[in-house]
C-alpha cells in the first residue's frame, strides 16, 4: 500500500486488565435467604480514542460460575456463565451493551436441562446525570432467551 503525502493513523491496542472475582451477597428474591456467589476471572479490554476517552469495553469470562444456595435448607445449584460482554459508548450519551454466549443454564440431576439463556442480546441503556442506568431496552435478541432463570432457581431451591 502506498501513501503519498499522508501519514496513516494507527490506533493503539487496547489496555488489557485481568481481574479475579469472588463476590458473595444474600438476597430474599426467592422469599427465603439465598446466598449468591460469583467466581470468575474477567479479562477486560479497554479501548480508548486518540484523546484518551474510553470508547469501548470488551469483557471475557471463560470460567465464571454462579452458585445459588438456599440458606435455610443448604440446597444449592450453580451455572457457568461463559460469555462475552461488549460495551460501546454512543455519541448521544447512551451505551449499547452486547452479551454473547452462555448467560446461564440450569441442569438439575435426574431432570436434565430446566432453563437456559444463550445466544446474543443487545441492550440500549440511557443514564441520568450521575451516570446511573435509568432505562434499558432490548434492541436485538437471538438464540434462546427464556428469561426464566431466577424464577426457576427459586422453584428448584424451594422444593
Amino acid at each position: 500500500m502506498l501513501f503519498l503525502g499522508t501519514n496513516p493513523v494507527v490506533a493503539a491496542g487496547p489496555t488489557i486488565v485481568r481481574e479475579d472475582a469472588d463476590d458473595v451477597f444474600v438476597t430474599q428474591f426467592c422469599g427465603f435467604p439465598m446466598e449468591v456467589r460469583t467466581t470468575a476471572t474477567g479479562i477486560f479490554h479497554l479501548f480508548f480514542d486518540e484523546d484518551g476517552a474510553l470508547e469501548r469495553v470488551l469483557v471475557t469470562t471463560a470460567n465464571s460460575k454462579l452458585t445459588f444456595t438456599n440458606l435455610v435448607t443448604g440446597e444449592a445449584v450453580w451455572t457457568p456463565s461463559v460469555n462475552m460482554v461488549e460495551g460501546h459508548f454512543n455519541d448521544d450519551g447512551t451505551a449499547t451493551t452486547t452479551l454473547r454466549g452462555l448467560f446461564w443454564h440450569l441442569i438439575v440431576p435426574g431432570e436434565g436441562l430446566i432453563t437456559a439463556d444463550v445466544g446474543r442480546l443487545d441492550l440500549l441503556e440511557t443514564f441520568d446525570e450521575s451516570g446511573n442506568i435509568v432505562s434499558e431496552e432490548v434492541v436485538f435478541s437471538a438464540g434462546i432467551q427464556e428469561n426464566q432463570f431466577l424464577p426457576t432457581v427459586c422453584i428448584v431451591l424451594s422444593s
